[in-house]
């Protein structure tokens, strides 16, 4: 019999609020920290660029998704790193085809081949999980609208539904806003 233990390292998370699934939105750091648990932490951007989060993003290997309760200070500096990330073309934006258009004539495009914003992977895979094989994208939009994803687009000033900022054209989805442009409601 054989037995394996997974290598452990020690790590802590900062978090203000959880998702509507009750799940924690945080910032998450590698080692150990000083402050108790449940304690009040200020979070700067010195303490930004150490958490796990920002050097991800950094590198281009995550994509970011802001929320409202994300103070903007941290999303400045956040946009800031993955605009650089995206610039040099680094990880994910090596591929990324959320703002170029995403065109799925197989569900093997969405899955295997197409690098797109997770919200929007996770909208679409659920619209072709009712779809029974069809991949047809006829019907995504009254979908997406019936989800009411909240948002706030902020070079328009608005708040809105993310169904107003994707484009369908024929098999193709696109996102029409920047995703730093975009902060979603918790609720």
């Amino acid at each position: 019999m054989t037995s394996a233990a997974p290598d452990a390292c020690p790590g802590y998370i900062l978090t203000r609020f959880a998702d509507k699934y009750g799940r924690p939105v945080s910032l998450a750091f590698a080692g150990d920290t000083d402050h108790a648990d449940l304690s009040s932490v200020f979070t700067g951007t010195d303490l930004l660029h150490a958490s796990v989060n920002y050097q991800l993003l950094a590198e281009g290997l995550v994509y970011p998704t802001f929320y409202s309760q994300l103070y903007p200070d941290l999303r400045t500096d956040l946009t800031a790193a993955a605009g650089d990330a995206k610039s040099a073309k680094s990880g994910v934006w090596a591929s990324d085809a959320t703002t170029s258009g995403a065109t799925i004539t197989a569900l093997a495009d969405l899955t295997d081949q197409l690098v797109i914003m997770p919200k929007l992977f996770r909208r679409l895979a659920e619209y072709f999980a009712l779809s029974v094989g069809s991949v047809s994208l006829d019907g995504f939009a009254a979908f997406m609208a019936s989800h009411d994803d909240r948002l706030y687009v902020i070079s328009d000033g608005h708040a809105t539904g993310f169904d107003n900022v994707i484009t369908v054209t024929g098999q193709t989805v696109t996102l029409d806003k920047e995703i730093t442009d975009l902060i979603f409601t918790e609720g």
